[in-house]
């Protein structure tokens, strides 16, 4: 779900009957609730299928058994399958095509030019923990 402005939500849904039902039984649940500004946009992929293939991009990646570098693997805007983010040159490479195709099945996968994530304090450790008084 992403809000929007000017103030609406957007609800993507693989099936958008589902997704205008979804909003109809929560206006029903919750009769205070303004389901007016809802919008449901069809999508493409579901987050079920989106995550397996992230995670195992990402174990590729960590195991450094692609052919090219890989930073990160996302749900591609509009839930269109994943997004992933290369090393230059990785966007016009074959085999890594390949190697993420074999990794993706049916989800289709769409490769970005990026850089290496880094903490905010530039090493790949994650940031720590902020105490709660």
């Amino acid at each position: 779900m992403r809000i929007s402005r000017p103030a609406a939500v957007k609800l993507h849904a693989t099936d958008e009957g589902k997704g205008h039902a979804l909003i109809a039984a929560a206006a029903a649940t919750h009769p205070g609730i303004e389901t007016g500004r809802a919008e449901v946009a069809k999508c493409r992929c579901a987050r079920v299928d989106v995550d397996p293939v992230i995670e195992r991009i990402g174990n590729a990646a960590r195991a450094g058994t692609l052919p090219v570098q890989v930073f990160a693997a996302r749900m591609a805007p509009g839930a269109a399958g994943v997004q992933v983010r290369t090393a230059e040159g990785g966007t016009g490479s074959q085999e890594l095509r390949a190697a993420l195709g074999g990794l993706a099945g049916s989800v289709p996968v769409t490769l970005v030019e990026g850089r290496e994530i880094h903490g905010p304090d530039g090493t790949d450790r994650p940031p720590p923990s902020t105490p709660v008084p």
